[in-house]
């Protein structure tokens, strides 16, 4: 009969958890068995039953040859415990393991995030990443002093917020101070903290005054036992400040920081603060410090404009800066001349003094109170000229078209053509032409000179000639250098030789011409004669551009009027103007008068007249032989009140740059103070842009200064030759007739020998002055940040809108500050009501 027997199960070994993964437990157990189960069951730890009521319960059955399982659906941060056993259907069960407990992966809070700060309080808000938390505590740590690099306390837990929150507000804070904070999630077996995050809590402005400093990212404030500042602001100068403190060394170290003032929490100064002095006492020191525009007055650069409005080369200029907001209003425009005359002419001083033409080069006089061309090409007949030649009517070099039927004939070496040329003008080097007019079959050897400069040689032997005109002074024969004499004037010699003469060689010359190439293009020279055997040109007198001396002023010049008595009118007769230094003229044509609008911009006005040729000849020239004449010549202008820089460079400081235009410009710059580290500029006429200020007001003062009005004036220019004395003399008759006559103190200026240069002088003087009876007024008020150089409503001058001017706070015991207004000196619309005559009168000065 068998036997049977049951092998012994072996029991199972201690397993080992895991917890690399949420919410799962991992467990790994040696393999004891080859035959049977393994049973792996877990539970929350704490749990009294190993069954189904247990909280956390689970099982699993396993055959033999596994040794690892994986529990999911487990709570974060909870702690597990497990045990397992050996079983087979004929064995039964092995013991129990003894229970191993692990704590699951806790993820806690993350990506905590400052979303909210204030003077006293902070926002946090954090990612909930468990699923089972019991809360979240926050710890905080405080900067110990913002005045030193002291570093923070001991952290502190601040608050608790409930399972499931996301934020929450930690008050209770100081401000103005560095806080780092964290969260901490936690259940009751685990707890996970999140990255340390920082902030700075805002400055708080309590209701008094009040110096913050903020240098490096650390700010500072004082306002305990300070006094009043002392602070002085107005356009045209960098604002100052002073202040009164405790005596404290730490002070020093924040030298050169930004600084602050603030006034029962308005923000009244913005700048830096510079150094500090002591007034022999050892208890209180003073802090001295600028406005923010302060920091524009250091380095230094370079702006150049040219034909451009002052408002708009300013705003150029302010973009270009770093950490400089700017906001420039463009000016308004109004009509300041119409019909200024600033050039008559119409005798021969005068229009000497327009028509300067003493250079030489420009082939233009002023004779006999009549401005007129110069003649500019000067013609040889060479069949008639000087020298040793025979003449021949032999077409040579394909034609025989010679003025009156014949040409100069070179055939014996030696036989020379000479002639004279008389200049009235100089004709720079560059330009000097000479323009022969031959034919040869066989040539000659030939030499060609200018004053005696040979400008050009012929080898003998050459090739033949075609019969038409050479410009030898170019050294179009012998690739040559041409003429390099010099400039030419008065009376230039010419010569064309036969320097070498071999069989059947010879040169026909027909016509010689020395000329100014500036005016003429030989191209242009006529080629064949007319049925009277003579050529038309090239005219002695061409077209000239004969232009004015410059005129300058101080606005925009919007039209030209020209008016002029010419000889005629027709062909090239032209009247031009420019208001741009040359870079663009605006001409008419074809009459005696002429009114130029520009659209370009410009405070310089130059005008031009062309006159050209006219006459004729019967013999060659036929055309051209004398030219247009005026006799008299007047230039008014209009204009506008927009500044225009022309040519303008500012080096400097970006601050000087910026006045330096401001002033050319005839408007001011402000700073418009802000809570950070950028410039706030506004650019504007003075109370252009009109404010309200809501100012508690202690007391006023109203003043009408007229110790420098006046409404008429006189200045006297250079001596002249008579003995008499230019004097332009200015009046506003409407001022006259409103306030009496009141004369200023005269001008004396040698230097200006042009009377309108003196009218345009006198004339800006005396709206100046006109100017000087504006209303102004003191006001004292509560300090606030008030920006000069805007118009304000002032109850005290009757609700005019006048200019604020100056701002002061110099009241160290109740801090008070001052307002001072006035008047911007409109000076177009005083322009319109000045009359100016200009006479000559005997040296009165």
């Amino acid at each position: 009969m068998p036997v049977t027997f049951t092998t012994l199960l072996p029991d199972a070994e201690q397993p080992t958890l895991g917890n690399g993964v949420e919410d799962e437990v991992a467990v790994d157990w040696p393999d004891t068995i080859n035959n049977g189960r393994y049973r792996v069951e877990i539970r929350e730890t704490g749990q009294s039953a190993w069954d189904s009521s247990a909280t956390g319960y689970a099982q699993q059955i396993v055959n033999d040859s596994t040794t690892s399982t994986t529990f999911g659906g487990r709570e974060d941060g909870e702690k597990y415990e497990v045990r397992l056993r050996t079983e087979s259907n004929d064995a039964g069960a092995g013991a129990w393991t003894t229970p191993t407990s692990i704590v699951t992966k806790f993820p806690g809070a993350t990506n905590p995030q400052i979303t909210d700060v204030a003077e006293r309080e902070l926002t946090l808000e954090w990612t909930d990443n468990s699923d089972n938390e019991d809360g979240f505590k926050v710890f905080l740590r405080e900067e110990l002093d913002p005045r030193f690099d002291t570093g923070f306390g001991d952290w502190q837990e601040h608050a608790v917020a409930d399972p499931n929150q996301t934020s929450i507000t930690l008050t209770g804070l100081q401000p103005n101070h560095d806080y780092e904070v964290y969260v901490r999630a936690f259940t009751e077996d685990a707890q996970a903290d999140s990255v340390v995050v920082d902030t700075t809590t805002l400055v708080e402005h309590p209701d008094c005054w009040q110096l913050e400093l903020r240098k490096g990212g650390e700010i500072v404030t004082l306002s305990e036992d300070i006094g009043a500042p002392s602070i002085s602001r107005e356009p045209t100068a960098l604002a100052s400040w002073s202040l009164d403190v405790p005596e404290a060394d730490w002070i020093k170290e924040w030298k050169l920081a930004d600084a602050y003032l603030w006034f029962n929490g308005a923000l009244v100064l913005q700048g830096e603060f510079e150094r500090d002095s002591r007034r022999g006492s050892d208890v209180e020191m003073t802090l001295h410090g600028s406005g923010v525009l302060a920091k524009l007055d250091r380095g230094g650069n370079r702006h150049t404009a040219d034909s451009i409005e002052g408002w708009k080369s300013i705003q150029q200029y302010l973009n270009s800066l770093d950490r400089v907001n700017p906001t420039v209003h463009p000016p308004t425009s109004s009509v300041v001349d119409e019909g200024l005359v600033v050039q008559d002419g119409a005798d021969q001083s005068s229009l000497s003094s327009i028509f300067d033409t003493s250079d030489g080069t420009l082939p233009a006089e002023v004779s006999n109170g009549v401005v007129t061309p110069l003649q500019t090409a000067f013609h040889v007949d060479a069949r008639n000229a000087g020298g040793v030649h025979t003449q021949t009517d032999a077409a040579l070099g394909g034609s025989g078209d010679y003025v009156d039927g014949f040409a100069a004939y070179l055939a014996n070496s030696g036989d020379h053509v000479d002639g004279t040329a008389v200049l009235d003008h100089t004709i720079p080097e560059s330009a000097v032409g000479l323009a022969v007019r031959q034919a040869a079959d066989d040539t000659a050897g030939m030499e060609y000179t200018v004053d005696g400069n040979v400008v050009d040689t012929i080898p003998q032997g050459a090739s033949g000639i075609a019969f038409n005109w050479t410009d030898v002074a170019t050294g179009a024969y012998s690739n040559g250098s041409g003429y390099t004499g010099g400039d030419l004037s008065g009376s230039v010699s010419i010569s064309v030789e036969a320097t070498s003469v071999g069989s059947g060689e010879a040169m026909a010359v027909d016509w010689i011409v020395l000329y100014d190439k500036r005016y003429y293009d030989i191209e242009d020279f006529p080629e064949a004669t007319d049925s009277n055997q003579q050529l038309p040109g090239p005219a002695e007198y061409p077209a000239v551009d004969i232009p004015t001396t410059a005129f300058s002023q101080s606005y925009n010049i919007t039209v030209a009027h020209v008016t002029t008595d010419a000889s005629s009118t027709d062909g090239a007769f032209a009247l031009a103007a420019t208001n741009d230094g040359g870079d663009t003229w605006v001409s008419a044509s074809g009459s005696a008068s002429a009114d130029l609008s520009f659209d370009t911009l410009g405070t310089t006005i130059q005008g031009r007249v062309t006159l050209g040729p006219t006459g004729t000849s019967s013999s060659t020239p036929t055309q051209g032989v004398d030219a247009q004449t005026i006799s008299s010549w007047e230039l008014a202008i209009d204009t506008n009140s927009i500044a225009v820089f022309d040519d303008e460079e500012y080096v400097g400081t970006p601050w000087e740059n910026l006045q330096r235009m401001c002033s050319d410009a005839g408007m001011l710059a402000t700073a418009e103070y802000r809570d950070d580290d950028q410039i706030d500029v506004v650019v504007m006429e003075p109370g252009a842009v009109t404010k309200t200020a809501d100012w508690e007001r202690l007391d006023y003062t109203r003043d009408n200064d007229w110790s420098k009005y006046a409404n008429v004036l006189s200045a006297f220019g250079a001596e002249q030759e008579d003995g008499t004395r230019l004097e332009a003399a200015a009046r506003s008759q409407s001022e006259v007739d409103q306030y009496g006559e009141r004369e200023g103190k005269a001008l004396f200026k040698p230097e200006i020998s042009n009377e309108q240069q003196l009218k345009n002088l006198v004339r800006v003087e005396l709206s100046k002055l006109i100017a000087k009876r504006d209303p102004s007024a003191s006001v004292d008020i509560a300090p606030q940040a008030i920006a000069p150089g805007y118009a304000y409503e002032v109850p005290c001058l009757d609700g005019e809108e006048v200019v604020l001017w100056r701002t002061e706070v110099d009241d160290r015991s109740s801090g008070r500050g001052s307002l001072e207004f006035g008047e911007p000196d409109d000076l177009a619309d005083v322009f319109r009501q000045i009359h100016v005559d200009v006479r000559d009168v005997k040296d009165v000065v």
